[in-house]
Parts: structure tokens; sequence; C-alpha cells
């Protein structure tokens, strides 16, 4: 007992010197243990880090992305109703089997944090490891509870010996949920070779020895939080707000500070508004809208008679998520790059027009279709991409691909199909063939295309309106 109570004295010391836990707001709990107890069901325990748990809070295991709910917690076998960042925690979790729970998995919040199989990291080898490490070396890869077997990409250099320190990117067998600033040991059979830091939770493949990638490493792994939050946003875009939280690793109302702070210094731009926004740094959203731009103006260069391009052709084009496409859509709208007008959009300016040439071939084609209006020609004797700007004009229906009318017959036949089917409860092709003297093919043709415009419902051989 000689020198114990120094001893708890210089302890006690030591931890009033401690900074507390950071409380990022993003609690994780790395699984070592699960187990059933009889009466509670399902436990893991863990050591909580980055923010707290709480007595029914609904948290999401990962990988497997299961939900569950938080049943009841015990810190040092006693129960609580939160729990810290830094204490070792028992969760009794519910709707949820012990069967599905294995060791390195992590509680967490819903929605935030998703598994990757490739991460960039700065490493370092021990001096005592009894190997250097050469490019694409495997490795066992160590974090929180978890292990993988790993293959190691060396960034900046073709070999690590024992004491060196590089930039690596580590190549997962099995995808895991880490962050940024996440400690991880790397070992050989049965030795340790070194570890390091997660500087990038997603990463891309780079090419070795790139100078701009390892300086944008750098300043992940030493940059200000504006710095850190900016580098993040351009490897991610376009990203809410809350998906820079794994990239960045900061706490929430950090993220939201400094995104306002690039916002203003021109570094991020906005897209939308509340909780949907959506960021893109400023040099990715300059790419962004530069593409869209060339690609409208290119289609508007192949289809000068078009009113513009069909918005979801832009969209697959631009290889886009539709909400994000939206929001990219409404901003340039909004800086007066294009015009959108529903259906499609175009450069601002465009407006298509006949020449002199065209015009007459477009009102001898006209002439031709009124002079049958219910069974017009059906060999199109003009360009196609006459007949589509007459259709985009309102001039003609295109009803099939070789059924066009024009405009006022189909608005005759329009209102005659619906007196008779509103009349009659239904209407057959036999009724309209007769009453307006046409063919068969040309009543199936203006039939199946009220169909598709959700005017008429096909029941058997007679249509009825919606």
């Amino acid at each position: 007992g000689d020198g114990l109570p120094e001893l708890l004295s210089t302890i006690d010391s030591a931890l009033d010197e401690m900074p507390d836990k950071r409380d990022l707001g993003r609690p994780r709990l790395p699984v070592d243990r699960s187990f059933t107890i009889s009466g509670f069901g399902t436990v893991v325990t863990g050591t909580l880090v980055d923010g707290t748990l709480r007595v029914g809070q609904e948290v999401e295991l990962l990988p497997e992305g299961v939900k569950c709910r938080i049943r009841g917690l015990q810190t040092h076998q006693t129960s609580e109703e939160i729990a810290y960042p830094g204490t070792r925690v028992a969760v009794n979790l519910s709707g949820i089997s012990h069967d599905e729970v294995s060791r390195g998995d992590v509680v967490t919040t819903p929605g935030w944090l998703s598994a990757g199989d490739a991460i960039d990291v700065s490493l370092r080898l021990i001096l005592d490891a009894p190997r250097s490490i050469k490019h694409n070396a495997t490795v066992t890869f160590h974090v929180g509870a978890a292990e993988t077997p790993a293959r190691i990409r060396l960034l900046a250099v073709d070999e690590m010996v024992p004491g060196d320190s590089s930039w690596a990117q580590i190549k997962l067998q099995d995808p895991m949920p880490v962050v940024k600033d996440d400690l991880f040991v790397i070992r050989d059979s049965n030795y340790t070779l070194g570890g390091g830091v997660v500087v990038e939770a997603h990463a891309k493949r780079h090419r070795r020895n790139h100078q701009p990638t390892l300086d944008r490493l750098e300043t992940l792994r030493q940059g200000s939080d504006s710095d850190v939050l900016h580098s993040a946003l351009a490897s991610t875009e376009p990203a809410a707000a809350g998906a820079l939280a794994q990239a960045a690793n900061l706490p929430e109302n950090a993220i939201d500070e400094q995104l306002a702070v690039l916002v203003e210094d021109g570094l991020a731009v906005p897209l939308g508004e509340g909780a949907g926004t959506v960021f893109y740094s400023s040099g990715g959203w300059a790419r962004v809208a530069a593409e869209a731009a060339t690609t409208i103006s290119g289609y508007h260069s192949v289809f000068p008679l078009r009113q513009g391009m069909p918005r979801e052709e832009l969209r697959s084009r631009l290889e886009m998520r539709a909400a994000v496409f939206n929001l990219v859509v409404e901003r340039l709208v909004a800086d007066s790059a294009i015009e959108d007008d529903g259906s499609t959009v175009r450069i601002p300016g465009h407006a298509p027009e006949l020449d002199d040439a065209q015009k007459q071939i477009v009102d001898g084609y006209l002439k031709q279709l009124g002079q049958n209006p219910y069974s017009p020609p059906t060999d199109q004797p003009i360009d196609p991409e006459l007949v589509a700007a007459l259709a985009e004009q309102g001039e003609v229906i295109r009803a099939s691909e070789d059924v066009v009318f024009l405009k006022s017959a189909y608005d005759q036949m329009l209102d005659g199909v619906r007196k008779q089917a509103a009349e009659s409860g239904q209407i057959t092709i036999t009724d309209v063939r007769e009453m307006f003297g046409t063919s068969r093919k040309y009543t199936l043709a203006l039939l199946e295309y009220m169909d598709r415009q959700q005017i008429t419902r096909r029941m058997g051989d007679e249509r009825v309106l919606r």
C-alpha cells in the first residue's frame, strides 16, 4: 500500500487536466461483445464515442443497416437514461436478434454513416515492425472492434520501412463504417506493423505520386475546419450538410457555421432551401454549369428547329439523380444561364425559326393534311424535324409514328369522342370510324393516343373516359 494515496492523487490530477471527450452529436458504439439476457433480449457492449445515446432512441446497426431501438443503457453496471462519449456502455436493443449482431458492427443514429471499402490514411510503421511494406502489400486492418483483410496502396513512396510515415489508400475486403480521424492498426499474422489516422472515409482511386492529391490529404489532416470542409465538399459534391458529417467529421454546428462562411466567401454554392439544400464547391458548380450549357447548346446545333432539349435527356447526359437535377436546373434558371418550360430546357435567346424554303414546304404539308383531315396522308413527304417542330408549336398532333392530324381536326375528333363516350358510357373503334368516315388505321391511332394522354382508358374492345 505504500505510495497508493500519491498514485491516486496523481491519477486524479491527470484526469482533471484531460479534455472532455468530444461530442459531435453523432454517437458511434463499436460493438465488441453481444449476447442475450433472458427477459431482456439482445445486449451489445462497447466504448461510446462522438455523441450520446438515450433510452428510447432509434439507432442503426452498420454495416448491415438494421434499425432498432434502445430499450436500456448501463454504464459500469448502473442503469442510465443517457450514456456519454468516452464511457463503456451496455445497450439493450429491441427489434433485433442476437444472431444479427457481429463483433465490429457499429451502433449509431440512422442516416448519416455508411460503410466504404476504400479509405485514405496517414500511415506510420512502428520502429520495431518486423518488416517493411511495399506498394500493394496485404495486411489485416483493425479499427474500432472490427478487422478485415486489406491491401495497401502507397501514394507517395514505393516502400515504407519501420519508422516511416506516408500517405496511403487502404482497400478493404469488407466495407467498414469509418469516419475521418478514426485511429487504426495494421497487423501481419501475429505482429503489429503500424497504424495511423483515417483522412478520407470514402476515397476515390488516386494517381500515385500526384502532388495535388497529396496536398489535399495534407489539408484534410492538418487544415482548419473551413479548409477541411471545403476539401471534403470538393470530393463528395453535391452534398447535403448532413452528408458532410462523415467526410469532414466536424460537430454539426461547426458544419453549418463553416458552410455559411464558405458560401459568403464564394467557395461554396448552395442549391435549394432548408433541409433539402445541397452544396457544390465553387469549382464544381462552375463545371456543372458549363457542362449543362455545352450539352444544351450542342442539342440546339443538332436540332435547331426544336424548342429545347428534353429535361430528362439532359438529366441523363449529366448523370444526375432527379432531386439534384431539379435543384441544378432551378439554380441555372435563377442565374439566367438557361430557360425551362417544364418539359424542355434551352439557352436564352434560342428561338426555332423556319427559313423561307422550309416555310414553303410546311405550308404545302399543312394544306395536304387539311384536304382530308380525318384520314391525312401517312407518307410524311417532309423532314421529320419539320413535323416535330410543327408538333411543338401546336400546329399538328402526332398520334403515332405515321399518323399526323391537324390540331383543329384532332380537337374536333376529341370533342366527338368525349360527347359520345359521355352519353353512352363507352365508345368503340367502330363508333369513331363511322362518326368521322375514316378507316380503322386512323381511328386506332387516335384512340391509342388518347389512352396515352390519360383521356380514355381501354376496357376490352371499348374505351371509357377517365
